[in-house]
């Protein structure tokens, strides 16, 4: 049976916020491309479309950054249960089976929250979570989380 570790999984999350910090600077810098010269871009891509690209960036990466902490979670709940509960109940029973304090489960729940909003974009309105705030908050979670498992 595969080994993880806590460490690995935090590692994960961190590399998708260098990858939306990469991705940020590529698109800002394309931006700045295409409206010196827009006959670079390809096929129907408009600069307003190069825009619109850098402008959901961060929220695009937050939900990726959520979907690798959930993943962790998972990972780490499949060895103590033989469930797969929403997200709301393994963030729940994970922090009540870990001894994680109410404000580090309530603030990752206003992570999943944000995340729900953009991936139902008609859903609920929410407060914006930018990415370094996300991903401090599911890390303090993480942390509470076995060495290995």
């Amino acid at each position: 049976m595969a080994t993880h570790s806590r460490w690995e999984w935090s590692e994960r999350i961190k590399d998708v916020e260098r990858e939306f910090l990469a991705a940020q600077q590529a698109g800002t810098t394309f931006l700045d491309t295409v409206h010196s010269d827009p006959s670079v871009l390809l096929g129907d891509v408009r600069v307003r479309d190069v825009r619109a690209m850098v402008d959901h960036l961060e929220g695009t990466y937050l939900i990726r950054l959520f979907a690798a902490f959930e993943a962790g979670l998972r990972t780490y709940w499949a060895t103590i249960r033989d469930t797969i509960p929403p997200a709301r109940d393994l963030i729940d029973g994970l922090a009540a089976q870990r001894g994680v304090p109410d404000d580090v489960r309530d603030s990752v729940h206003a992570v999943r929250e944000y995340r729900n909003s953009l991936v139902h974009e008609a859903g609920e309105v929410t407060e914006e979570v930018l990415i370094g705030v996300a991903r401090r908050r599911l890390l303090t979670f993480f942390s509470r989380l076995p060495e290995r498992w």
